[in-house]
């Protein structure tokens, strides 16, 4: 992925989902989401963990910024699946 690249996910509509960067890359900040997601931010491992809100629409998107200073969109779509990693 490059800087500004659209990432589509589907996370759990229940439960937790994880998600983190690879190749040693953290995220550092998250933007939107609001009213939609719970976000809990890792910091010590570079990682959130999110849980849509009740009521919460189907699709949502949210941004994140790497380490490396890059930033994504990522699109979510709700599914009722466990806790997932992404």
């Amino acid at each position: 992925m490059k800087d500004g690249d659209t990432v589509t996910v589907e996370i759990s509509a229940r439960e937790l989902t994880r998600i983190g960067m690879t190749s040693g890359m953290r995220i550092d900040k998250v933007w939107g989401g609001v009213g939609m997601l719970e976000i809990q931010p890792d910091m010590e491992r570079g990682e959130i963990f999110i849980k849509p809100v009740p009521g919460a629409s189907a699709a949502m998107s949210f941004f994140v910024r790497d380490s490396a200073g890059s930033t994504y969109t990522i699109v979510a779509t709700q599914k009722d699946v466990p806790s997932k990693t992404v």
